[in-house]
């Protein structure tokens, strides 16, 4: 599989460097009592990293000092910090805006017996300075104005607990019904202090390898499905799967061939625009032992950040000047995930649109209830062809393969020598010259012309047919006719049918190795192979069998796609091989009883029909039948849409 740049050498200078932070996250503690599969940190009930109060303060400090206008704390779950309600009540004194993040079910446990899925994290009790006897943290953020950032992976109950675990739906949306209750998800909000907006955010994590779809259609979803629930909030933020901890390990680690699909996705999708708006430039991240990091991602990995003396900062040795001055944001691979497609941050989206990146092979109605994608294929994002970007932010189509300068320059010096011997050996050139115009005409004509070349006739028909492969000048139902008059049916069919293999495998391997810029010139121009690209966008790693049931569908042009995806070859070798199968064994069978051209005619659109409607019916039965289950099962007293996957996907 193809490596992808480093991506250091993606973003800009100017992009690599920091602003002024308006931004402080506080992560203050690894504990969680849950063990989400999207978890960067992968924080367990067992964590017992918390951050002391005095760094909690020293953070405030340098914060109040930087003028840093947002507090945002987050965990594990940082509700199970037995100093969380006091840096509530600090950090919403100091600081127009507060943020905490919550997995809501946290809230709403009240004792160890009913952490389902870790077991182990016993929430500490809960004193509130100021509040009254019983005050509950809903309560607490409400009196204080705190900005709520749930994090919410699905509306329905099933996709919901996939990831969170069983007896997690309910528990999490009684918080949000209690949240409601007292004035969150309104604008404004009311409570006893008077006119206060009490903001309500959701968080969408995808469930697998892909990216989220569009925030704005998903966050229509969210408001339309939650509303028949009870539920109401202002803003849905879609943040992409970073590969880092308990993700990384659910796509099989660094060395696993999903964790490099999943890496190849986001670096396909790689969008300038989203990297001038990273979050990091204009956030820092404080870990619970009080170093400072670029972001949480950095925190987790252990990439602190670096003032301009290329020391660590940490908010008990460093003032506010040295968080103030620009310096480089330390950066590794993983940080595709924030610049893929629409960006990604902490408060979601970074730019208004994917400017048409395709980040998946699968729509929002193509996936399963399980948030996954319909087949393996899919569910590791890379076997279509997923969208990178120009230095614009348009929307190219394609993107693997095109990293190898050395293959490049191999395919480019082998087609300038072709084209050199073509121009300057003259017995060459007209042979060639011959030999197109002969097979441009019709079959019979292609057929006298290889019976001329006697015992060598199948070496040049299988050399005419490689050549077509690659360059796309002949009709390859031509020499396939032509080989069925000549050699018969049975022998017709397997040198047509093995030429052709060649040529496709030569085509799937410059394209491998040269990449697009090469591809384009040989496949005719970045507007052919761009319907090449919507094939594959929409039909993922089946792309290859369905195209080649279709013989209106360019045969180089789907081996030339192919090898810019992250398709095996052999998966590749095997689709084609059983897709062209049909329609050569039709033609060489025609062409050997000798049929006439109007009969041929005939059977020739029967064929073509009967694969479109192979192909409808292959492409149409999943997401019929996942309808069907959807609409059996819509009746669920708890009122969710089954049949609403929560999986919407950029196109």
């Amino acid at each position: 599989m193809p490596s992808i740049p480093a991506f250091a050498t993606r973003i800009s200078p100017q992009a690599a460097r920091t602003t002024r932070p308006t931004t402080m996250q506080l992560n203050i503690t690894d504990c969680c009592n849950l063990a989400c599969t999207h978890c960067h940190r992968a924080a367990t009930a067992t964590g017992d990293r918390v951050m002391s109060r005095a760094v909690m303060q020293a953070a405030l400090d340098l914060a109040r000092a930087a003028d840093i206008t947002t507090i945002d704390i987050t965990g594990g779950a940082p509700e199970l910090h037995p100093d969380y309600p006091w840096l509530l009540t600090a950090a919403a004194a100091r600081f127009p805006r507060v943020m905490t993040r919550t997995n809501l079910v946290a809230v709403a446990d009240t004792d160890s017996s009913k952490n389902h899925n870790a077991g182990e994290c016993v929430p500490h009790p809960v004193e509130i300075p100021g509040g009254t006897d019983g005050e509950t943290l809903p309560v607490l953020w409400a009196r204080l104005g705190i900005v709520v950032v749930a994090s919410v992976p699905c509306y329905t109950r099933d996709n919901f607990q996939a990831q969170r675990g069983t007896g997690t739906y309910d528990r999490a949306l009684a918080v949000l019904r209690r949240l409601n209750a007292l004035g969150y998800g309104d604008v404004p909000g009311q409570d006893a202090a008077g006119d206060i907006p009490l903001e309500l955010d959701l968080v969408y994590n995808p469930g697998g390898a892909f990216l989220p779809g569009d925030q704005a259609a998903l966050q229509a979803d969210y408001r339309r499905e939650l509303a028949q629930l009870g539920v109401r909030f202002n803003h849905l933020y879609t943040l992409t799967n970073v590969p880092l901890g308990r993700f990384a390990d659910a796509l099989g680690g660094p060395d696993s061939d999903d964790y490099r699909r999943y890496m190849r996705l986001l670096a396909d999708n790689f969008n300038p625009q989203a990297a001038e708006h990273i979050m990091c430039r204009q956030q820092i991240c404080v870990a619970v032992d009080g170093t400072v990091y670029d972001c949480d991602f950095n925190s987790a990995a252990g990439l602190p950040a670096r003032g301009v003396d290329g020391r660590g900062l940490h908010v008990l040795h460093d003032t506010a000047a040295a968080i103030l001055a620009s310096r480089p944001i330390a950066c590794a691979d993983y940080c595709y995930a924030c610049t893929a497609g629409a960006g990604s941050s902490c408060t979601g989206a970074t730019v208004g649109a994917t400017g048409g990146a395709t980040a998946q092979t699968e729509g929002a109605d193509d996936a399963d209830d399980t948030g996954n994608a319909d087949d393996a294929d899919d569910a590791g994002g890379a076997d279509g062809a997923a969208a990178t970007f120009g230095p614009d932010g348009a929307a190219r189509p394609g993107g693997g393969g095109g990293n190898n300068v050395a293959g490049a320059l191999v395919v480019l010096g082998l087609v300038v020598a072709a084209v050199l011997c073509y121009l300057l050996i003259p017995a060459l050139h007209m042979r060639i010259d011959i030999a197109l115009r002969v097979l441009r005409s019709n079959p019979s004509a292609a057929a006298a012309y290889l019976r001329g070349f006697g015992v060598a006739g199948p070496v040049v028909s299988a050399a005419l047919m490689v050549l077509q492969s690659v360059l796309a000048p002949i009709p390859a139902f031509v020499i396939t006719f032509a080989n069925g008059m000549i050699w018969g049916f049975a022998a017709g069919a397997a040198l047509s049918w093995s030429s052709a293999m060649v040529g496709a495998a030569l085509c799937f391997w410059i394209a491998r190795l040269a990449g697009r810029p090469v591809v384009e010139k040989l496949a005719g121009g970045s507007r052919a192979l761009g319907f090449a690209d919507l094939f594959f966008q929409r039909y993922g790693s089946r792309s290859v069998l369905i195209a080649r049931l279709l013989p209106f569908v360019s045969f180089d042009l789907i081996s030339y796609a192919a090898g810019l995806t992250d398709i095996g070859f052999g998966k590749f070798w095997l689709a084609t091989g059983l897709g062209q199968l049909p329609a050569t064994l039709l033609y060489s069978y025609l062409a050997s009883i000798g049929g006439a051209a109007t009969s041929i005619r005939v059977l020739f659109y029967v064929f073509v029909a009967t694969a479109v409607i192979l192909v409808l019916i292959t492409c149409l039965r999943a997401p019929f039948l996942r309808r069907l289950q959807g609409n059996r099962a819509a009746g669920d007293r708890d009122g969710t849409i089954a049949s609403a996957p929560c999986t919407r996907r950029r196109r």
